[in-house]
């Protein structure tokens, strides 16, 4: 794997591995509801002309309660509407002499209950979960820092505008005209302590 997959490209492999898995089952998501729209009538599959088990959305479908198979079609490639639909999602039958004739027979059902059990299989559930906590574990340290930051600032803020107003409000009790005049820093040095002894800033 390393000869074939470059080390300098390792960051893009990376992205592919975390991020595509839920592409690739969405797709395949895709592939199992085109399977199950196929209408035989439409197709003209001598099987499903007179049947009304064959219909939209039920195609390859199993019904749980009955057990009957909807697509009567003797194989999966003898029904006319699969491989177009296959060929649409970049599939084609790789040994369709197999897949026609003899005990290797396959039929629409199988292929959609096989389909159905990958989409609902353990190992997208485990897959999922993994590249949840690989992109939890590398973007902790961004939120907490992040966290911080904008603690930070807010407690900057409160404190800027606590101090503020207590400043404006020593500064609009102060008799003098030219009281207005002093800067805020110089209000609470030592030398206007005594200036500001008669401000009644704390009493009730």
């Amino acid at each position: 794997m390393r000869i074939i997959l470059p080390h300098k490209h390792s960051n893009t492999y990376l992205s592919w591995a975390i991020y595509l898995p839920w592409t690739f089952w969405d797709l395949l998501n895709n592939l199992y509801n085109a399977f199950c729209e196929i209408t035989c009538a439409d197709w003209g599959c001598r099987g499903c002309l007179r049947g009304e088990k064959c219909r939209s959305g039920k195609h390859g479908v199993i019904e749980d309660e009955k057990k009957d198979v909807t697509c009567q079609c003797d194989s999966i490639v003898k029904c006319r509407g699969v491989a177009p639909t296959l060929y649409q999602y970049g599939f084609s039958f790789g040994e369709a002499s197999t897949l026609n004739g003899g005990s290797t027979a396959k039929k629409c059902k199988d292929f959609c209950s096989q389909l159905k059990k990958v989409l609902q299989s353990q190992y997208f559930k485990d897959l999922f979960k993994e590249c949840d906590e690989f992109l939890k574990q590398i973007r902790w340290p961004f939120m907490l820092t992040l966290l911080a930051l904008w603690s930070l600032s807010l407690l900057y803020l409160l404190h800027i505008a606590v101090v503020r107003l207590d400043v404006l409000r020593i500064r609009s009790h102060l008799k003098s005209p030219a009281s207005h005049r002093i800067a805020a820093q110089s209000l609470l040095a030592a030398a206007r302590v005594k200036a500001l002894a008669n401000v009644k800033y704390f009493s009730p």
